[in-house]
């Protein structure tokens, strides 16, 4: 019999494999980036283009294509998504108040 463990986001709840014996990759693998959070785009709006149709692909011709990202700021700014932008901020404060009152973080180390 085959395991295998998930990790949970606790901001999302996605669930990726943290490790298996039945996958070759096995280990878990988060892609960090390396800009800062403020600048990660969290909103992409995307169009669907044409494509050559009936089950074709041409590698950068037709599909959906990202025509806006928006970071967190850009989202507070802006009507359309102001909304999603405060509630995922409540959810990270919410988060980090959490942590820091079962002991993960400390106060300090974010003064």
């Amino acid at each position: 019999m085959s395991e295998i463990a998930y990790i949970k986001c606790p901001f999302c709840g996605f669930n990726k494999v943290l490790y298996s014996d039945k996958y070759p990759s096995g280990e878990f693998q988060w892609e960090i980036p390396f800009e800062p959070p403020s600048e990660i785009p969290l909103i992409e709006i995307k169009e669907a283009q044409a494509g050559p149709g009936r089950g074709h692909k041409i590698k950068g011709f037709g599909g959906f294509q990202v025509v806006e990202k928006l970071n967190i700021l850009q989202m507070l700014n802006d009507d359309r998504y102001a909304e999603q932008a405060e509630y995922m901020l409540r959810i990270l404060k919410n988060m980090f108040a959490d942590f820091i009152s079962v002991g993960v973080f400390d106060i300090e180390e974010f003064l």
